[in-house]
């Protein structure tokens, strides 16, 4: 497990370019391609969104 945080040589190695645009789990190729990252925000969103109508449903 320590390999994976450890650099060759023990430097640090810093992240590339294609570590910031991660996969694309949905809707490749269109305008509302969805990767990883966004796909946890609309799972967030939709759980608040549902706590808060729980919420004021009282």
């Amino acid at each position: 497990m320590l390999s994976l945080f450890a650099a060759e040589g023990g430097e640090f190695s810093p992240p590339s370019i294609f570590e910031f645009y991660p996969e694309i789990v949905a809707f490749e190729g269109t305008p509302f391609a969805i990767n990883r990252i966004m796909m946890i925000r609309l799972i967030v969103m939709v759980v608040l969104i549902v706590l808060f109508w729980l919420w004021t449903a009282k």
